[in-house]
């Protein structure tokens, strides 16, 4: 996969933009996408990742081709576990992702997630200072409230914020922001009121409806709700958003257990 990173007056040296692309180069972890190469001339840069067939976690939600394959429960989970853990590690490498959004994380065929696009508000300033603050207003629904906020420093839970989001997003199978004819559902307003009427199946992908009890989606949906608080400091840190999730998971798997 190639992405192409457009230059500006503000393009620094060809030295400055490989010292960047190497240290992204050795950010390497089993849910982060890796980097396998670049082009650099004074007009454009090309930044070359490793190719993934299935394409985006998007895709696989939302496509319409894509829905009639089945994404089993345990199969989501392992997704965002996947995701927790890659966002993790980049934080204890100091590093904020900014733009965590479905479309930004690959899925290969073991069903392993790959985060994409870490590391570039590095490359950004170099390029072009407008870019990370038009590719932040794309990214409708997952972007942290306190980007609105001049005053508010930006930390990594910006990034706890947008992994709520998708949290909700693998387990209903809905956009963050959808447009109906005469209305807009904001999926975590949406999920929030669902779950306070006792209405949990309004939360789940109806996809999944009949091949796993709503009552195993709780835990998750309230995970994803608590990451998308709308004050940062109560967010959890990935590191415990990590240990959470393997709770869950090892609850889930005794629970099996007993019933077999």
């Amino acid at each position: 996969a190639i992405k192409k990173l457009i230059g500006s007056s503000l393009t620094k040296s060809q030295e400055d933009f490989e010292r960047e692309v190497q240290k992204l180069g050795n950010i390497k972890h089993q849910n982060l996408v890796a980097l396998e190469g670049y082009y650099w001339n004074s007009s454009f840069q090309l930044i070359i990742y490793e190719y993934f067939s299935r394409g985006s976690l998007h895709k696989l939600l939302h496509d319409d081709d894509q829905r009639k394959i089945v994404f089993s429960w345990r199969a989501r989970f392992k997704v965002i576990l996947g995701i927790a853990k890659g966002l993790a590690y980049l934080h204890q490498m100091n590093i904020i992702h900014y733009n965590l959004k479905s479309t930004n994380v690959f899925i290969d065929t073991r069903d392993e997630p790959k985060i994409g696009d870490f590391g570039l508000v590095n490359l950004l300033p170099i390029l072009d200072h407008c870019v990370l603050s038009s590719k932040i207003q794309s990214a409708l629904g997952y972007t942290a409230p306190e980007f609105a906020c001049r005053t508010v420093n930006i930390t990594e839970k910006c990034d706890v914020y947008g992994f709520g989001i998708l949290v909700l997003e693998i387990v209903s199978g809905k956009r963050p922001v959808e447009y109906m004819e005469d209305d807009v559902v904001v999926l975590c307003d949406m999920v929030r009121s669902s779950l306070e009427d006792e209405k949990v199946e309004q939360c789940i992908d109806e996809k999944l409806v009949g091949y796993f009890s709503p009552e195993e989606a709780i835990p998750m949906i309230k995970l994803g709700l608590v990451c998308a608080s709308q004050v940062p400091s109560s967010r959890p840190d990935m590191a415990d958003v990590v240990n959470i999730l393997e709770t869950i998971q090892c609850s889930s798997e005794g629970q099996q257990e007993e019933i077999q």
